[in-house]
């Protein structure tokens, strides 16, 4: 029965990362009262797995709250950091609600929250790549040229995070989610194109499943 639980618990945050990846990708919005419905499931889903441990039900109620509370705290600092959104955080608490507390560690739990702050550390980098060609970079210096005087971090910084959005062609842009951080709109002379200025955000959860199964298969295989 034990393993019955493991095989459901593991295909429900299977079902639940799936569903969100096409959420996330088809409207950039998870509805809160999606998340209100899965925590109830989730509750019995650990209830479930309280009854078949009773003989060790303390240690594992302990076990599991104690970790709930380092995803808790490790997701509130990201989500400060602005790395990831309220919806990414909520997530991450529904999976590891979930996730069997046989398979919970604090190494599983670190390894998948680092492996996620690394993909997504990567992808901006390739953003800011991206924003340093001379196509792109041009954007950016006219932007910075006409309104502030910007030091070399806040630039980076900028160019990292950001990036501009031809403002005539923005009804091409539904599939991506943007916030718009400059009411200040710039015309490219050389483009011929207004443009404005956008917050970068890609499809995080698809990043966290990918996380959540290579962090999975490494400490199952290996």
């Amino acid at each position: 029965m034990n393993f019955l639980i493991l095989i459901f618990n593991f295909w429900f945050i299977s079902v639940i990362l799936f569903f969100f990846v096409y959420l996330d990708l088809k409207s950039r919005k998870i509805p809160n009262s999606l998340f209100k419905y899965l925590f109830i499931i989730c509750i019995i889903l650990n209830f479930i797995e309280f009854i078949f441990c009773f003989e060790d039900i303390i240690r594992v109620i302990v076990l599991k709250f104690l970790f709930l509370f380092i995803i808790l705290s490790l997701s509130f600092l990201l989500f400060v950091l602005h790395i990831i959104g309220g919806a990414d955080g909520k997530l991450f608490m529904l999976i590891f609600f979930v996730h069997p507390v046989k398979f919970l560690t604090f190494y599983f739990i670190t390894s998948f929250l680092l492996l996620f702050s690394l993909l997504v550390l990567l992808i901006f980098m390739i953003n800011f790549a991206n924003n340093i060609n001379f196509r792109n970079n041009d954007s950016f210096e006219i932007f910075f040229n006409t309104n502030y005087k910007f030091s070399s971090f806040k630039r980076s910084f900028i160019k990292t995070f950001f990036k501009f959005l031809n403002f005539s062609e923005l009804e091409y842009y539904n599939e991506d989610k943007h916030l718009v951080k400059s009411l200040i709109l710039i015309y490219n002379s050389a483009r011929r194109r207004i443009q404005i200025l956008v917050q970068y955000r890609p499809p995080l959860i698809f990043i966290s499943l990918i996380s959540y199964f290579t962090v999975l298969f490494i400490w199952v295989y290996f």
